[in-house]
Protein backbone atom coordinates (compact mmCIF):
# COMPACT_ATOMS: atom_id res chain seq x y z
CA UNK A 1 0.00 0.00 0.00
CA UNK A 2 1.31 3.73 -0.20
CA UNK A 3 1.26 4.16 3.41
CA UNK A 4 3.39 0.99 3.84
CA UNK A 5 5.62 2.15 1.00
CA UNK A 6 5.87 5.81 2.32
CA UNK A 7 6.34 4.02 6.13
CA UNK A 8 9.44 2.28 4.36
CA UNK A 9 10.99 4.65 2.46
CA UNK A 10 11.14 7.52 5.05
CA UNK A 11 11.45 5.14 8.05
CA UNK A 12 9.80 6.83 11.10
CA UNK A 13 8.77 10.18 9.94
CA UNK A 14 6.11 9.01 7.60
CA UNK A 15 6.61 11.60 5.40
CA UNK A 16 3.17 11.16 3.19
CA UNK A 17 3.53 14.39 1.07
CA UNK A 18 7.00 13.76 -0.30
CA UNK A 19 5.89 10.31 -0.98
CA UNK A 20 3.24 11.24 -3.54
CA UNK A 21 5.92 14.15 -4.95
CA UNK A 22 8.26 10.72 -5.44
CA UNK A 23 5.54 8.84 -6.81
CA UNK A 24 4.15 11.58 -9.36
CA UNK A 25 7.99 12.00 -10.15
CA UNK A 26 8.45 8.72 -11.02
CA UNK A 27 5.34 8.43 -13.25
CA UNK A 28 6.31 11.18 -15.26
CA UNK A 29 9.95 9.93 -15.55
CA UNK A 30 8.61 6.45 -16.97
CA UNK A 31 6.48 8.68 -19.19
CA UNK A 32 9.19 10.12 -20.60
CA UNK A 33 11.56 6.44 -20.80
CA UNK A 34 8.86 5.07 -22.68
CA UNK A 35 9.55 7.13 -25.97
CA UNK A 36 13.27 5.54 -25.54
CA UNK A 37 12.26 2.27 -25.10
CA UNK A 38 13.39 -0.37 -27.92
CA UNK A 39 10.34 -2.36 -28.50
CA UNK A 40 12.51 -4.45 -30.58
CA UNK A 41 14.76 -5.79 -28.09
CA UNK A 42 11.18 -6.75 -25.87
CA UNK A 43 10.24 -10.24 -25.84
CA UNK A 44 7.48 -9.69 -28.20
CA UNK A 45 5.98 -11.24 -31.32
CA UNK A 46 6.41 -9.32 -34.76
CA UNK A 47 2.51 -7.41 -34.46
CA UNK A 48 3.05 -6.51 -30.20
CA UNK A 49 6.48 -5.19 -31.78
CA UNK A 50 4.41 -3.50 -34.68
CA UNK A 51 1.74 -2.05 -32.25
CA UNK A 52 4.35 -0.37 -29.91
CA UNK A 53 6.29 0.81 -32.26
CA UNK A 54 3.61 1.92 -34.42
CA UNK A 55 2.53 4.36 -31.04
CA UNK A 56 5.78 5.45 -29.84
CA UNK A 57 6.74 6.35 -33.11
CA UNK A 58 2.91 8.48 -33.79
CA UNK A 59 3.41 10.07 -30.11
CA UNK A 60 6.62 11.89 -31.62
CA UNK A 61 4.94 12.51 -34.62
CA UNK A 62 2.20 14.64 -32.73
CA UNK A 63 4.99 16.55 -30.71
CA UNK A 64 6.96 17.28 -33.53
CA UNK A 65 3.88 18.49 -35.55
CA UNK A 66 2.44 20.80 -32.22
CA UNK A 67 6.13 22.09 -31.89
CA UNK A 68 5.73 23.47 -35.75
CA UNK A 69 7.98 20.36 -37.45
CA UNK A 70 5.37 19.45 -40.15
CA UNK A 71 7.46 17.87 -42.46
CA UNK A 72 9.31 15.99 -39.88
CA UNK A 73 6.39 14.62 -39.10
CA UNK A 74 4.66 14.30 -42.71
CA UNK A 75 7.85 11.61 -43.07
CA UNK A 76 7.52 9.62 -39.73
CA UNK A 77 3.46 9.70 -40.14
CA UNK A 78 4.55 7.81 -43.65
CA UNK A 79 6.19 5.35 -41.93
CA UNK A 80 3.83 4.98 -38.98
CA UNK A 81 1.16 4.43 -41.66
CA UNK A 82 3.36 1.43 -43.29
CA UNK A 83 3.49 0.01 -40.35
CA UNK A 84 -0.26 0.24 -39.64
CA UNK A 85 -0.89 -0.91 -42.71
CA UNK A 86 1.40 -3.86 -42.92
CA UNK A 87 -0.06 -4.77 -39.05
CA UNK A 88 -3.54 -4.35 -39.81
CA UNK A 89 -3.70 -1.73 -37.52
CA UNK A 90 -7.10 -0.27 -38.01
CA UNK A 91 -7.17 2.83 -35.79
CA UNK A 92 -3.45 3.83 -36.41
CA UNK A 93 -4.10 4.21 -40.42
CA UNK A 94 -7.32 6.24 -39.18
CA UNK A 95 -4.99 8.49 -37.31
CA UNK A 96 -2.18 8.76 -39.68
CA UNK A 97 -3.84 9.15 -42.92
CA UNK A 98 -5.98 11.57 -41.35
CA UNK A 99 -3.09 13.85 -40.85
CA UNK A 100 -0.92 12.88 -43.58
CA UNK A 101 -4.24 14.01 -45.59
CA UNK A 102 -3.55 17.54 -43.74
CA UNK A 103 0.08 17.98 -44.05
CA UNK A 104 -0.60 17.14 -47.71
CA UNK A 105 -2.77 19.89 -48.59
CA UNK A 106 -1.24 22.41 -46.38
CA UNK A 107 2.50 21.72 -46.68
CA UNK A 108 3.21 20.03 -49.40
CA UNK A 109 0.20 21.02 -51.84
CA UNK A 110 -0.14 17.74 -52.93
CA UNK A 111 -3.60 16.99 -54.49
CA UNK A 112 -3.33 13.53 -55.75
CA UNK A 113 -1.39 12.67 -52.09
CA UNK A 114 -4.70 14.48 -50.38
CA UNK A 115 -6.77 12.26 -51.85
CA UNK A 116 -5.22 9.32 -51.44
CA UNK A 117 -5.43 9.68 -47.98
CA UNK A 118 -8.98 10.84 -47.69
CA UNK A 119 -9.46 7.71 -49.57
CA UNK A 120 -7.99 6.01 -47.08
CA UNK A 121 -9.38 7.30 -44.57
CA UNK A 122 -13.25 6.73 -45.43
CA UNK A 123 -12.10 3.22 -46.63
CA UNK A 124 -10.98 2.81 -43.06
CA UNK A 125 -13.69 4.23 -41.00
CA UNK A 126 -16.47 1.96 -41.50
CA UNK A 127 -14.08 -0.83 -40.62
CA UNK A 128 -13.01 0.51 -37.13
CA UNK A 129 -16.57 1.22 -36.58
CA UNK A 130 -17.10 -2.17 -36.77
CA UNK A 131 -13.93 -3.41 -34.63
CA UNK A 132 -15.11 -0.65 -31.92
CA UNK A 133 -18.53 -1.87 -31.99
CA UNK A 134 -17.92 -5.67 -31.72
CA UNK A 135 -15.20 -4.66 -28.96
CA UNK A 136 -18.36 -3.11 -27.14
CA UNK A 137 -20.46 -6.27 -27.55
CA UNK A 138 -17.71 -8.68 -26.37
CA UNK A 139 -17.15 -6.00 -23.06
CA UNK A 140 -21.06 -6.76 -22.33
CA UNK A 141 -20.76 -10.44 -22.98
CA UNK A 142 -17.43 -11.09 -20.78
CA UNK A 143 -18.44 -8.98 -17.82
CA UNK A 144 -21.44 -11.42 -17.03
CA UNK A 145 -19.07 -14.25 -17.25
CA UNK A 146 -16.28 -12.97 -14.66
CA UNK A 147 -19.31 -12.02 -12.46
CA UNK A 148 -20.33 -16.02 -12.04
CA UNK A 149 -18.59 -19.29 -12.77
CA UNK A 150 -21.25 -20.65 -14.39
CA UNK A 151 -23.39 -18.41 -17.34
CA UNK A 152 -26.81 -16.44 -16.38
CA UNK A 153 -29.48 -18.90 -18.05
CA UNK A 154 -31.54 -16.86 -20.76
CA UNK A 155 -28.24 -15.24 -21.77
CA UNK A 156 -27.95 -16.97 -24.80
CA UNK A 157 -30.74 -14.63 -26.33
CA UNK A 158 -28.55 -11.82 -25.65
CA UNK A 159 -25.49 -13.80 -27.10
CA UNK A 160 -27.33 -14.77 -30.20
CA UNK A 161 -28.46 -11.39 -30.94
CA UNK A 162 -24.74 -9.83 -30.77
CA UNK A 163 -23.66 -13.02 -33.12
CA UNK A 164 -26.08 -11.95 -35.86
CA UNK A 165 -25.35 -8.33 -35.56
CA UNK A 166 -21.35 -9.16 -35.93
CA UNK A 167 -22.00 -11.86 -38.67
CA UNK A 168 -21.96 -8.91 -41.70
CA UNK A 169 -18.88 -7.57 -40.41
CA UNK A 170 -16.62 -10.39 -40.27
CA UNK A 171 -17.98 -10.95 -43.22
CA UNK A 172 -17.45 -7.95 -45.22
CA UNK A 173 -13.71 -7.44 -43.39
CA UNK A 174 -10.75 -8.94 -41.86
CA UNK A 175 -9.23 -7.06 -39.44
CA UNK A 176 -7.00 -8.58 -36.92
CA UNK A 177 -8.95 -6.85 -33.96
CA UNK A 178 -12.46 -7.49 -35.19
CA UNK A 179 -11.87 -11.17 -35.97
CA UNK A 180 -10.94 -11.79 -32.11
CA UNK A 181 -13.32 -9.47 -30.72
CA UNK A 182 -15.99 -11.07 -32.66
CA UNK A 183 -14.84 -14.79 -32.53
CA UNK A 184 -14.54 -14.63 -29.10
CA UNK A 185 -17.88 -13.69 -28.97
CA UNK A 186 -19.21 -16.63 -31.44
CA UNK A 187 -17.44 -18.71 -28.78
CA UNK A 188 -19.19 -17.35 -25.47
CA UNK A 189 -22.64 -17.49 -27.31
CA UNK A 190 -21.72 -21.16 -27.82
CA UNK A 191 -20.36 -21.26 -23.69
CA UNK A 192 -24.09 -20.36 -23.36
CA UNK A 193 -25.69 -23.06 -24.95
CA UNK A 194 -22.71 -26.04 -23.28
CA UNK A 195 -22.32 -26.43 -27.16
CA UNK A 196 -18.28 -27.10 -26.23
CA UNK A 197 -18.03 -29.17 -29.74
CA UNK A 198 -19.28 -25.92 -31.93
CA UNK A 199 -16.67 -24.44 -29.30
CA UNK A 200 -13.76 -26.51 -30.71
CA UNK A 201 -14.57 -25.54 -34.10
CA UNK A 202 -14.79 -21.53 -33.66
CA UNK A 203 -11.27 -21.82 -31.58
CA UNK A 204 -9.90 -24.04 -34.72
CA UNK A 205 -11.40 -21.44 -37.23
CA UNK A 206 -10.35 -18.76 -35.37
CA UNK A 207 -6.73 -20.03 -35.01
CA UNK A 208 -6.63 -20.82 -38.82
CA UNK A 209 -7.85 -17.38 -38.99
CA UNK A 210 -4.63 -15.84 -37.04
CA UNK A 211 -2.34 -18.13 -38.85
CA UNK A 212 -3.27 -17.41 -42.44
CA UNK A 213 -2.28 -13.87 -41.75
CA UNK A 214 1.48 -12.96 -42.43
CA UNK A 215 2.00 -12.67 -39.38
CA UNK A 216 0.19 -14.70 -36.12
CA UNK A 217 -0.18 -12.51 -32.94
CA UNK A 218 0.90 -15.11 -30.82
CA UNK A 219 -1.02 -13.57 -27.61
CA UNK A 220 -4.42 -13.90 -29.77
CA UNK A 221 -3.33 -16.98 -30.74
CA UNK A 222 -2.89 -18.36 -26.84
CA UNK A 223 -6.57 -16.64 -26.22
CA UNK A 224 -8.21 -19.12 -28.47
CA UNK A 225 -5.75 -21.91 -27.55
CA UNK A 226 -6.77 -21.71 -24.05
CA UNK A 227 -10.62 -21.33 -24.98
CA UNK A 228 -9.70 -24.60 -26.86
CA UNK A 229 -8.01 -26.35 -23.71
CA UNK A 230 -11.44 -25.49 -21.75
CA UNK A 231 -13.91 -26.63 -24.35
CA UNK A 232 -11.80 -29.87 -23.87
CA UNK A 233 -12.17 -30.15 -20.43
CA UNK A 234 -15.58 -29.75 -20.20
CA UNK A 235 -15.77 -32.87 -23.30
CA UNK A 236 -13.86 -34.96 -20.81
CA UNK A 237 -10.67 -34.83 -22.96
CA UNK A 238 -8.63 -34.18 -20.37
CA UNK A 239 -5.26 -35.48 -21.30
CA UNK A 240 -5.53 -32.91 -24.67
CA UNK A 241 -6.74 -30.58 -22.68
CA UNK A 242 -3.63 -30.50 -20.58
CA UNK A 243 -1.54 -30.29 -24.15
CA UNK A 244 -3.19 -27.04 -25.05
CA UNK A 245 -3.16 -25.35 -21.69
CA UNK A 246 0.49 -25.88 -21.89
CA UNK A 247 0.59 -24.56 -25.82
CA UNK A 248 -1.24 -21.17 -24.28
CA UNK A 249 0.81 -21.10 -20.57
CA UNK A 250 4.33 -21.66 -23.14
CA UNK A 251 3.21 -18.07 -25.13
CA UNK A 252 2.20 -15.94 -21.88
CA UNK A 253 4.99 -14.45 -20.14
CA UNK A 254 5.52 -15.78 -16.68
CA UNK A 255 3.09 -14.10 -13.79
CA UNK A 256 1.21 -12.36 -15.80
CA UNK A 257 -2.77 -12.19 -15.58
CA UNK A 258 -3.59 -14.46 -18.56
CA UNK A 259 -0.70 -16.52 -16.99
CA UNK A 260 -1.79 -17.01 -13.88
CA UNK A 261 -5.35 -17.69 -15.21
CA UNK A 262 -4.13 -20.61 -17.55
CA UNK A 263 -2.24 -22.13 -14.86
CA UNK A 264 -5.60 -22.60 -12.89
CA UNK A 265 -7.03 -24.39 -15.59
CA UNK A 266 -3.94 -26.43 -15.90
CA UNK A 267 -4.31 -27.58 -12.62
CA UNK A 268 -7.74 -28.40 -12.63
CA UNK A 269 -6.88 -30.58 -15.50
CA UNK A 270 -4.01 -32.01 -13.34
CA UNK A 271 -6.89 -32.76 -10.73
CA UNK A 272 -9.66 -33.77 -13.06
CA UNK A 273 -6.89 -36.70 -14.31
CA UNK A 274 -6.10 -37.08 -10.36
CA UNK A 275 -2.58 -36.00 -11.22
CA UNK A 276 -2.44 -34.56 -7.61
CA UNK A 277 1.71 -34.20 -7.64
CA UNK A 278 1.81 -32.40 -10.74
CA UNK A 279 -1.06 -30.42 -9.84
CA UNK A 280 0.93 -29.38 -6.16
CA UNK A 281 4.33 -28.90 -8.95
CA UNK A 282 2.29 -26.51 -10.30
CA UNK A 283 0.35 -24.61 -7.45
CA UNK A 284 4.05 -23.90 -6.20
CA UNK A 285 5.18 -22.37 -9.19
CA UNK A 286 1.91 -20.31 -9.45
CA UNK A 287 1.95 -19.22 -5.53
CA UNK A 288 5.81 -18.02 -5.97
CA UNK A 289 4.36 -15.02 -8.18
CA UNK A 290 0.91 -14.73 -6.18
CA UNK A 291 2.84 -12.12 -3.88
CA UNK A 292 4.13 -9.96 -7.05
CA UNK A 293 1.36 -9.95 -9.08
CA UNK A 294 -1.47 -7.92 -8.19
CA UNK A 295 -4.45 -10.26 -9.49
CA UNK A 296 -8.08 -9.05 -10.01
CA UNK A 297 -10.10 -10.68 -6.70
CA UNK A 298 -11.79 -12.77 -7.92
CA UNK A 299 -8.74 -14.82 -9.42
CA UNK A 300 -6.93 -14.42 -6.35
CA UNK A 301 -9.80 -15.88 -4.26
CA UNK A 302 -10.51 -18.59 -7.03
CA UNK A 303 -6.46 -19.03 -5.93
CA UNK A 304 -7.34 -19.40 -2.20
CA UNK A 305 -9.92 -22.02 -3.44
CA UNK A 306 -7.46 -24.07 -5.30
CA UNK A 307 -5.01 -23.79 -1.82
CA UNK A 308 -7.83 -25.06 -0.16
CA UNK A 309 -7.96 -28.08 -2.06
CA UNK A 310 -4.57 -28.76 -1.92
CA UNK A 311 -4.47 -28.21 2.14
CA UNK A 312 -6.89 -31.35 1.97
CA UNK A 313 -5.20 -33.59 -0.42
CA UNK A 314 -2.13 -33.24 1.53
CA UNK A 315 -3.76 -33.89 4.86
CA UNK A 316 -5.61 -36.94 3.26
CA UNK A 317 -2.20 -37.90 1.88
CA UNK A 318 -2.74 -37.77 -1.46
CA UNK A 319 0.58 -35.38 -2.08
CA UNK A 320 3.23 -35.84 -0.93
CA UNK A 321 5.58 -32.79 0.58
CA UNK A 322 9.11 -32.26 0.39
CA UNK A 323 10.25 -30.39 3.82
CA UNK A 324 10.61 -26.93 1.85
CA UNK A 325 7.45 -27.07 0.35
CA UNK A 326 6.43 -25.87 4.04
CA UNK A 327 7.40 -22.49 2.14
CA UNK A 328 4.16 -22.52 -0.12
CA UNK A 329 1.72 -24.06 3.05
CA UNK A 330 -0.20 -22.43 5.08
CA UNK A 331 -2.31 -24.84 7.48
CA UNK A 332 -5.69 -24.40 6.57
CA UNK A 333 -7.69 -22.33 9.07
CA UNK A 334 -11.53 -22.82 8.11
CA UNK A 335 -11.88 -18.86 9.46
CA UNK A 336 -9.19 -17.30 7.38
CA UNK A 337 -10.30 -18.94 4.36
CA UNK A 338 -13.90 -17.91 5.02
CA UNK A 339 -12.47 -14.23 5.46
CA UNK A 340 -10.61 -14.51 2.17
CA UNK A 341 -13.30 -15.41 -0.50
CA UNK A 342 -16.04 -13.00 0.54
CA UNK A 343 -16.40 -12.36 -3.21
CA UNK A 344 -16.87 -16.17 -4.67
CA UNK A 345 -19.20 -17.49 -1.50
CA UNK A 346 -21.89 -15.17 -3.23
CA UNK A 347 -21.50 -17.00 -6.38
CA UNK A 348 -24.65 -19.25 -5.66
CA UNK A 349 -24.59 -20.79 -9.33
CA UNK A 350 -20.65 -21.34 -9.07
CA UNK A 351 -17.48 -21.29 -6.91
CA UNK A 352 -20.27 -21.34 -3.65
CA UNK A 353 -20.99 -25.05 -3.99
CA UNK A 354 -16.62 -25.77 -4.61
CA UNK A 355 -16.06 -23.77 -1.09
CA UNK A 356 -19.11 -25.91 0.53
CA UNK A 357 -17.69 -29.36 -0.28
CA UNK A 358 -13.74 -28.14 0.21
CA UNK A 359 -15.05 -26.53 3.84
CA UNK A 360 -16.96 -30.95 4.30
CA UNK A 361 -13.67 -32.82 3.21
CA UNK A 362 -11.83 -30.88 5.87
CA UNK A 363 -13.76 -31.35 8.53
CA UNK A 364 -13.98 -34.97 7.45
CA UNK A 365 -10.40 -35.46 6.79
CA UNK A 366 -9.82 -33.39 10.33
CA UNK A 367 -11.89 -36.04 11.91
CA UNK A 368 -10.43 -38.90 10.50
CA UNK A 369 -10.31 -41.63 12.92
CA UNK A 370 -12.17 -40.13 15.52
CA UNK A 371 -15.96 -41.45 16.48
CA UNK A 372 -18.31 -38.88 14.99
CA UNK A 373 -19.56 -36.77 17.69
CA UNK A 374 -23.05 -34.79 17.40
CA UNK A 375 -20.71 -32.05 17.16
CA UNK A 376 -19.08 -33.03 14.12
CA UNK A 377 -22.44 -34.79 12.63
CA UNK A 378 -23.92 -31.39 13.15
CA UNK A 379 -21.57 -29.45 11.74
CA UNK A 380 -21.37 -31.96 8.42
CA UNK A 381 -25.39 -32.03 8.28
CA UNK A 382 -25.27 -28.19 7.83
CA UNK A 383 -22.61 -28.36 5.27
CA UNK A 384 -24.69 -30.39 3.63
CA UNK A 385 -27.80 -28.72 4.33
CA UNK A 386 -26.38 -25.61 2.84
CA UNK A 387 -25.82 -27.41 -0.53
CA UNK A 388 -29.46 -29.33 -0.78
CA UNK A 389 -30.16 -25.28 -0.06
CA UNK A 390 -28.39 -24.16 -3.03
CA UNK A 391 -29.68 -27.57 -5.43
CA UNK A 392 -33.20 -26.66 -4.53
CA UNK A 393 -33.02 -23.27 -5.01
CA UNK A 394 -30.42 -23.09 -8.12
CA UNK A 395 -29.59 -25.97 -9.32
CA UNK A 396 -32.89 -27.15 -10.79
CA UNK A 397 -33.50 -23.77 -12.40
CA UNK A 398 -30.55 -23.88 -13.90
CA UNK A 399 -28.78 -26.15 -16.97
CA UNK A 400 -25.94 -27.61 -14.61
CA UNK A 401 -27.81 -30.95 -13.93
CA UNK A 402 -24.47 -32.78 -12.60
CA UNK A 403 -24.79 -30.19 -9.41
CA UNK A 404 -28.16 -31.01 -8.92
CA UNK A 405 -27.19 -34.81 -9.29
CA UNK A 406 -24.24 -34.19 -7.12
CA UNK A 407 -25.96 -33.17 -4.43
CA UNK A 408 -28.58 -35.27 -4.37
CA UNK A 409 -25.95 -38.09 -4.20
CA UNK A 410 -23.88 -36.87 -1.01
CA UNK A 411 -27.55 -35.94 0.50
CA UNK A 412 -27.52 -40.29 0.71
CA UNK A 413 -25.09 -39.26 3.65
CA UNK A 414 -27.33 -37.79 6.03
CA UNK A 415 -29.94 -40.36 5.75
CA UNK A 416 -27.76 -43.01 5.90
CA UNK A 417 -25.96 -41.67 8.62
CA UNK A 418 -22.72 -41.76 7.97
CA UNK A 419 -22.65 -45.75 8.10
CA UNK A 420 -20.26 -46.66 4.60
CA UNK A 421 -22.33 -49.74 3.80
CA UNK A 422 -26.10 -47.66 4.20
CA UNK A 423 -24.95 -44.62 2.69
CA UNK A 424 -23.18 -46.61 -0.47
CA UNK A 425 -26.55 -48.43 -0.85
CA UNK A 426 -28.80 -45.61 -0.48
CA UNK A 427 -26.25 -43.81 -3.38
CA UNK A 428 -26.23 -46.51 -6.05
CA UNK A 429 -28.47 -45.00 -8.39
CA UNK A 430 -27.53 -41.49 -8.03
CA UNK A 431 -23.90 -42.56 -8.18
CA UNK A 432 -24.79 -44.54 -11.62
CA UNK A 433 -26.55 -41.08 -12.67
CA UNK A 434 -23.63 -39.37 -11.93
CA UNK A 435 -21.57 -41.21 -14.08
CA UNK A 436 -24.10 -41.85 -16.58
CA UNK A 437 -24.64 -38.55 -17.51
CA UNK A 438 -21.25 -37.65 -18.92
CA UNK A 439 -21.80 -40.61 -21.53
CA UNK A 440 -24.92 -40.04 -22.50
CA UNK A 441 -24.35 -38.02 -25.47
CA UNK A 442 -26.12 -35.05 -24.29
CA UNK A 443 -24.40 -31.24 -23.63
CA UNK A 444 -22.05 -31.63 -20.79
CA UNK A 445 -23.02 -29.53 -17.72
CA UNK A 446 -20.94 -26.83 -16.91
CA UNK A 447 -18.09 -27.91 -14.93
CA UNK A 448 -16.66 -24.48 -14.09
CA UNK A 449 -17.29 -24.80 -10.26
CA UNK A 450 -15.99 -28.34 -9.80
CA UNK A 451 -12.53 -28.28 -8.62
CA UNK A 452 -11.98 -31.98 -7.84
CA UNK A 453 -14.55 -33.69 -10.24
CA UNK A 454 -17.97 -34.47 -8.34
CA UNK A 455 -17.43 -38.44 -8.58
CA UNK A 456 -13.47 -37.58 -6.75
CA UNK A 457 -15.20 -35.72 -3.83
CA UNK A 458 -17.70 -38.59 -3.96
CA UNK A 459 -14.83 -41.33 -3.39
CA UNK A 460 -13.10 -39.32 -1.48
CA UNK A 461 -15.34 -38.53 1.37
CA UNK A 462 -16.42 -42.35 1.48
CA UNK A 463 -13.22 -43.00 3.31
CA UNK A 464 -14.23 -41.08 6.15
CA UNK A 465 -17.56 -42.50 6.43
CA UNK A 466 -17.75 -44.99 9.81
Amino acid sequence: TDSAAAKVLYEKRSNFGSYKTLKYELKKRLGQLVLIVDFKKADLDDYQQAYYEGYKNWATVNILYRRGKPMAALDLAETVLGYAQEYDLTDMIINSSHLLSHLYAHQVHDDVKMNEMRGLYAQYLPVLDAETTTEFLYFNVVSQFVKSKLIPVGFDKTTQAYVEQIKPYLEKYSSIRLHVFGRLVIIMDHLCRHDYEAVLKATDEAILFLKAKKFAPERYMALFVHHKAKALLQLGKYIEGIQYTRMSLDIEPIGTHNWFNRGLTLMKLYLFTNQYQEAWLFFTLLIEYLEYQKQADILAEEFRIYEAYMQFLIAAKMIKTKPEDATFMRPYDAVAFNNSIMFLSKDKLGMNSAILVIQLLHLLVGNAGKSKTRFIENQVMELIASLEYYRNEYFRKSENKRHDIFVRLINNAVKGHFRRNRVNRMAESDLAALRAYKRDGDIYADMGSEILTHESVWELMGRYWD
